[in-house]
């Protein structure tokens, strides 16, 4: 690529290293130390939520223009990539079908993106203008690109052109202004004045770089809260309301899911395999912390029929549905690949039918059941049971706790399996522009610390020699160790 250098993103606070979790694998791996592990997670995960109390004049903001929106007949467009493209499902699914709320969503990659990540797309900004123009926005549409980092090309493109075709639009992102202004790409979107900016950040990530974590997270709230409030779905104020989940969160108790994460690294450990079924409200929530596990511990992705591997993990519904009626429960709306003729199919509605989303479970996995529950969150497997109780009545304050639930469980799972190091992600799969920046920072630091094992290689160096291992590594290696082992002086 010969414009990498537009990739470094190793200055943004999304990218650092988070101070409470620099040991976050040595407590993971450890029995003793799982406990404190979880309680670091939620302490994380709790200064970001309460980072947003300074940003709930914007939430006002956002609701007032959604109010609006909705009562000339416009529709909330939302868009995402990867985390955040979830998530716009996500929120789409959650009002569609519990408030019938005139809302629609994309993500980078269609809905194929959704099963499997496709992170390459994320790299061109002209997608997002071609699957903003698919949903045909008109002028009185407000739109809303939510991107975690602030510097997603794909989003930044679609953001850009729904201000020049709909009445409102907003970008909603996780860095400092002064930081994404250093950004050719960044700087345009947060220059433009057609463009209404939301910084929502919060801290570095409890794995550095993993925004499908706390950024995620924090944008989920601020869309939820807005969009609450714009129904007229609570009689509190915005504050309460508010200050009510920051209360709840702090009853929530991570560590009831030591038995979960024990358990499901022991089958991992010992090869085997474990198949999630869940209830179709809870399926797209814990169908995105599985297939997000893939990209950020370079895991095999969901298989399809036609594939000789089997994933670590699958997400199954517990009821029987035909391919379209499944899609339709999961997202309130049909299913939406893309069908463009220079793709030759790869993300097209038979490549998404391919993959085993089903209610069988496959032959050699061990079973996984999510019984739904308005008040708690139930997790069974083989004799045991977790119940984790809260007050919360609200459908995506649910969805919320869930979403953190699962997201520490499976990091610290990964931790357990030695797929990264302290709190840096060493096995990122790097598939796209950013992803490769990161494994090559992370060589470098490891090469900084150590630099008596090492030659002293640019990161020009490193670039050249990761793309040649990502012609050979696969799912059981380490892109950031390789780089580490041409770079030794015996090489």
């Amino acid at each position: 690529m010969e414009d990498r250098e537009i990739y470094q993103l190793g200055n943004l606070v999304s990218e650092s290293s988070h101070e409470l979790t620099t040991n976050l694998s040595e407590l993971a791996k450890s029995p003793s130390t799982l406990s404190k592990a979880f309680e670091t997670f939620q302490k994380v995960d709790s200064l970001a939520l309460c980072s947003l109390r300074k940003n709930l004049s914007k939430v006002h903001e956002l609701s007032l223009d959604i109010e609006k929106t909705l009562s000339r007949g416009g529709r909330i467009i939302l868009c995402g990539c990867g985390a955040t493209g979830r998530l716009a499902l996500l929120l789409e699914h959650l009002f569609k079908k519990y408030y019938q709320a005139h809302i629609t969503s994309f993500m980078c990659g269609g809905d194929y993106a959704l099963v499997q990540s496709i992170e390459a797309f994320e790299d061109h900004p002209e997608y997002g203008l071609r699957q903003l123009h698919e949903l045909r926005p008109k002028e009185i549409d407000l739109f809303i690109g939510i991107t975690e980092g602030g510097e997603t090309p794909f989003v930044i493109g679609a953001t850009e052109e729904a201000a020049s075709l709909c009445s409102v639009s907003y970008f909603l992102y996780c860095n400092p202004d002064d930081q994404l202004m250093q950004i050719k790409r960044s700087r345009s979107v947060l220059e433009n004045e057609s463009i209404k900016k939301v910084n929502l950040t919060c801290g570095p990530m409890a794995l550095s770089g993993s925004t499908r974590l706390q950024a995620t997270s924090v944008q989920l709230i601020f869309c939820a809260l807005s969009l609450e409030c714009a129904l007229g779905l609570h009689r509190d104020s915005l504050e309460s309301r508010f200050e009510s989940l920051v209360k709840e969160h702090e009853l929530l108790d991570y560590r009831h899911l030591v038995p979960f994460t024990l358990w499901e690294s022991d089958i991992y450990l010992n090869n085997g395999a474990v198949d999630y079924f869940c209830d179709e409200r809870d399926y797209l929530n814990i169908l995105t912390d599985t297939t997000e596990r893939a990209p950020t511990f370079n895991l095999r992705p969901f298989e399809r029929k036609q594939d000789s591997f089997n994933s670590l993990v699958y997400c199954k519904i517990n009821r029987a549905y035909s391919r379209s009626e499944f899609f339709r429960a999961i997202l309130s709306r049909s299913e939406r690949p893309l069908d463009w003729n220079e793709l030759e199919g790869r993300y097209s509605r038979k490549a998404l039918f391919s993959f085993l989303l089903d209610n069988k479970k496959r032959e050699k996995s061990l079973r996984v059941d999510f019984p739904y529950s308005e008040n708690k969150i139930m997790i069974y497997f083989q004799d045991i049971e977790i119940d984790i109780s809260f007050s919360q009545s609200s459908h995506w304050m649910r969805t919320l706790f869930l979403k953190m639930l699962m997201n520490a469980h499976s990091t610290i799972l990964m931790g357990r399996l030695g797929r990264y190091e302290g709190n840096m992600m060493m096995w990122v799969k790097p598939s796209n522009g950013k992803l490769k920046d990161r494994a090559i920072r992370y060589a470098q630091f490891l090469l900084a610390r150590d630099e008596k094992s090492y030659q002293d290689l640019s990161y020009d160096q490193l670039y050249e020699l990761l793309e040649e291992e990502l012609k050979e590594m696969n799912d059981k290696e380490s892109i950031v160790m390789r780089l580490l082992e041409r770079a030794r002086p015996s090489r």
